[in-house]
């Protein structure tokens, strides 16, 4: 399979893609078409967590087929979450480990 990246102004006009059949996938939030999969209009291939989603537990997680493979939404606002320096290192082991999938998989702006 070839992936293309394809560089969208938000995630309403790449589900529209998808759903138009434009693109042939999309990787975003489960809230973005998780409402088109549960109506049958489209199909989830799997969820990007370390484990199945409480709200969607039918839907495959591609760690099910690719070993240790997780890649989730986060965001730094909560202040509860740790301290400055933990949250630092955090971001410095997903910059790591996302600059290692890209280099080994050669990707390339086009």
């Amino acid at each position: 399979m070839k992936l293309v990246h394809v560089p969208y102004k938000g995630s309403a006009p790449g589900l529209a893609d998808v759903m138009g059949g434009q693109v042939q996938v999309t990787f975003d939030a489960a809230a973005i078409g998780l409402q088109h999969v549960k109506a049958g209009k489209l199909r989830a291939l799997g969820s990007l967590g370390a484990k199945r989603a409480a709200f969607a537990p039918e839907v495959p997680t591609v760690a099910e087929t690719v070993t240790g493979f997780e890649a989730i939404n986060w965001y730094g606002m909560t202040v509860l979450a740790g301290t400055p320096e933990e949250f630092g290192a955090f971001i410095k082991s997903k910059a790591a480990k996302w600059s290692r999938v890209i280099k080994d998989a050669k990707v390339r702006l086009e």
